[in-house]
């Protein structure tokens, strides 16, 4: 979904819009100015639900270190938000990869790795999303799977309409958290069951 589309979709839930064009007339001219902070709120809890993009880095581990090997993940990423404990890779020196629980993190973003642990270890991690604002560009991509990006529309609408019409305000409002609480399931079904590895050093 592009930034416009979002706009789109939004005025069609605040004014039953059918056409597929936007248009900024004085009518919708006060709901657009606003849409970038409606967006950029609704972002920041689909991130917090674990359903913002999910991005992958590599670290390169010293087999030969004395002592524990310490990486600060929000200065490696700058867009680190959380780190998916479900995939988190160990690419031994001989190129075998297995998930691996051997690390520790701390203050939710200091990843430690035991002494003389060598290879790359491969992170996933989950994003903070990219903040939307009025020079937006409506081309823009928003980094969500279309099934979170469709939740959008119906928190922005939920809190542009509030003035207008509390009770539908209300109604969206209660649509996207269902929603919100129906994918978050989805994912956690998803995940249920992986297997975990555990330290064979008993390091962690």
């Amino acid at each position: 979904m592009t930034w416009g589309e979002l706009k789109l979709l939004t005025l069609q839930k605040l004014f039953a819009v059918t056409g597929d064009e936007m248009v900024s007339d004085d009518t919708t001219k006060t709901y657009l100015s606003a849409m970038p902070g409606a967006a950029n709120e609704a972002l920041q809890l689909l991130a917090a639900s674990g359903l913002c993009a999910k991005k992958a880095i590599r670290l390169s581990l010293d087999g030969a270190a004395a002592q524990t090997q310490r990486f600060d993940l929000s200065v490696l990423c700058p867009d680190f938000y959380a780190l998916d404990d479900q995939q988190v890779f160990h690419i031994s020196e001989d190129g075998t990869v297995t998930r691996t629980a051997n690390y520790r993190v701390e203050s939710d973003h200091a990843l430690l790795i035991g002494a003389k642990i060598g290879g790359e270890l491969l992170l996933y991690y989950n994003a903070y999303p990219q903040t939307m604002a009025r020079d937006t560009p409506d081309e823009t991509r928003l980094a969500l799977k279309p099934e979170a990006a469709a939740l959008l529309p119906l928190y922005m609408a939920s809190q542009l309409y509030k003035e207008d019409d509390a009770g539908i305000a209300v109604q969206y409002r209660n649509e996207f958290e269902a929603a919100r609480e129906t994918l978050m399931g989805n994912a956690a079904r998803t995940l249920y069951g992986h297997e975990r590895f555990t330290s064979q050093s008993g390091w962690w």
